[in-house]
């Protein structure tokens, strides 16, 4: 089921199907930033993504999204965009 695919792909599925919320522009990163509130489902969708796709370095690192309560996306604009 999830061979070829990585985890962090696997994590902006997750977060697509959540319709994060918009946040603001930032100029200095040139990025708009979205946030992901996390709640019991979409925490086990990424702790189980987590065990099956992350390298186990990266799995100990997950660990704290089981007290995490969003996480922040930034989505770098192509070059020539501004903020509307």
């Amino acid at each position: 089921m999830f061979r070829g695919q990585s985890f962090w792909k696997r994590l902006l599925e997750i977060a697509a199907e959540e319709k994060p919320a918009y946040q603001t522009y930032s100029y200095a990163h040139r990025a708009d930033f979205y946030r992901l509130d996390l709640n019991g489902q979409n925490i086990l969708q990424i702790a189980r993504a987590a065990k099956n796709l992350a390298p186990g370095n990266l799995r100990s690192a997950l660990s704290c999204f089981l007290t995490t309560s969003r996480i922040l996306l930034v989505c770098p604009r192509a070059a020539g965009h501004t903020a509307a």
